[in-house]
């Protein structure tokens, strides 16, 4: 749930789990299940911990140009002193290019419709992302809201680190790379 804050709240920490689960066939498609950790300022804290899921779609252009979009579902608790959850629809669309082999830039739409009375949301936002090595995404973007029950004005920081899991033992490991599951 995005929430209006004051200047200088801080969300959540989230941890999740993302996996592919098409690339041989247009569009590429990974699914992405994350745990909101109650970790941030009391001024947007839920108190809770929320989890969401979200299903994600690319498609190639060209060597440079992409097109992402996603499907989020989110269960939110309220706040500390409501012991109810709300849901949430969160689709994205995004357009990103490359600027190098490690930098690239997008431009983003993204709306947030949610049940228990709560406005929709509409925002765009804009960014830079910066491939450390190839297990780690800096990115760092700048937003607006589209309508009254967005954020005015945003600003964000993000990093992405892609841990490789051992794989287990049995049927499932054969013919896979060793740490790559």
């Amino acid at each position: 749930m995005t929430t209006t804050a004051p200047a200088g709240a801080i969300s959540h920490w989230a941890v999740g789990r993302a996996c592919s689960i098409r690339r041989a066939f247009l569009p590429a498609t990974a699914l992405d299940f994350n745990l909101s950790l109650p970790t941030g300022s009391d001024a947007v804290t839920s108190d809770g911990v929320d989890p969401s899921g979200i299903i994600i779609f690319e498609w190639a252009l060209d060597e440079r140009f992409v097109i992402r979009s996603n499907i989020g579902l989110t269960s939110m608790s309220l706040g500390k002193d409501d012991s109810r959850r709300a849901f949430q629809v969160a689709p994205t669309f995004v357009l990103a290019a490359s600027i190098t082999e490690r930098a690239g830039v997008f431009i983003e739409y993204y709306a947030a419709f949610t049940d228990e009375g709560i406005d929709d949301e509409h925002a765009m936002d804009g960014g830079f992302t910066w491939l450390v090595s190839d297990d780690l995404q800096l990115d760092i973007s700048a937003g607006a809201g589209l309508n009254h029950a967005a954020p005015d004005f945003f600003v964000s920081v993000g990093a992405a680190w892609r841990f490789f899991l051992p794989c287990g033992e049995g049927p499932a490991k054969r013919g896979r790379k060793r740490g790559r599951c």
